[in-house]
């Protein structure tokens, strides 16, 4: 089986046309043709289906694309570590993360790995968590870190580090702020601005809130709430942040929920000398 075959197969996968494909990989469709039948003598199954609506991949093909991806993730490291040891980096580890982590816990690590001496380069890929959970199972990420509140899937090992509490926010001079104690029905009257991930997770605890803005970094969430009177949850440990920017804690008893924080990998992955350092580094810090 060999690599070049396999980036047909996943072209045709993609693509869901065999014609699409051949113009997507620079090659005519008989050879296209050719080559996925080479590889389906060899496997001795039928890897797509054809019908008026497109190409679809049958059962045997849906599990040769796993482990494809998984192949064509691992080249694609092959050549970065090489590349880095090349640069002088000592290793490499690509990390996922959501926008908490990566503006506030991904800084500490790399501070710590360069006072620790270690020459390791971080690739960070910032995004929600149910695409970081298919990066991650097809290779393309070495380990996920922060939010872990996600379905168990097989091939994941999660281990939870710590609890988050997720405070409500406003900037400062907030018509609340004044309040000895915000009300439950307090909430119901500001508008809100939030992290992408965070409708979801508020709706459980509270209904009818207005959220007016969804943002994809705690800068932009920041920015965003010094506009105008906006209700904002942030992380606790996001808090001096935000103060350093005119956002305040707002006196609402507790918090307005939790979350686990923690680390995800494959787990019959190998864990490289790189990712263990970081691993140790993530599961040494002080959360709050």
């Amino acid at each position: 089986m060999e690599f070049r075959t396999l980036s047909y197969f996943l072209g045709v996968l993609e693509n869901r046309s065999f014609t699409a494909a051949a113009k997507a990989l620079y090659i005519t469709q008989p050879a296209l043709t050719k080559a996925i039948k080479r590889l389906e003598d060899e496997l001795g199954v039928k890897l797509f289906d054809r019908s008026s609506g497109g190409t679809t991949p049958t059962k045997y093909g849906e599990l040769l694309a796993h482990h494809a991806r998984r192949i064509t993730e691992e080249q694609r490291h092959a050549k970065l570590e090489i590349s880095n040891l090349k640069n002088g980096f000592e290793g490499s580890v690509r990390v996922g993360a959501g926008p908490v982590w990566s503006s506030h816990m991904l800084p500490q690590a790399v501070n710590r790995l360069r006072d620790e001496g270690q020459n390791i380069k971080i690739t960070l890929i910032t995004d929600a968590a149910a695409p970081l959970k298919k990066r991650l199972l097809d290779g393309g990420l070495d380990l996920i870190c922060g939010d872990i509140d996600y379905p168990i899937h097989p091939d994941i090992h999660k281990e939870h580090i710590h609890s988050a509490d997720v405070i409500l926010c406003g900037r400062d001079g907030h018509p609340l702020a004044g309040k000895s104690l915000v009300e439950y029905a307090d909430l119901t009257k500001f508008s809100w601005v939030v992290l992408a991930n965070m409708p979801d997770k508020l709706q459980p605890h509270f209904t009818s809130l207005d959220i007016a803005i969804e943002v994809a970094s705690v800068e932009d969430l920041l920015m965003a709430a010094k506009t105008d009177d906006y209700l904002v949850p942030l992380p606790l440990s996001l808090i001096p942040k935000a103060e350093s920017v005119g956002i305040v804690r707002l006196p609402f008893k507790g918090p307005l929920y939790s979350f686990p924080i923690g680390i995800a990998y494959l787990r019959d992955a190998r864990t490289s000398p790189s990712v263990a350092s970081v691993l140790s580094i993530i599961r040494s810090f002080t959360w709050e």
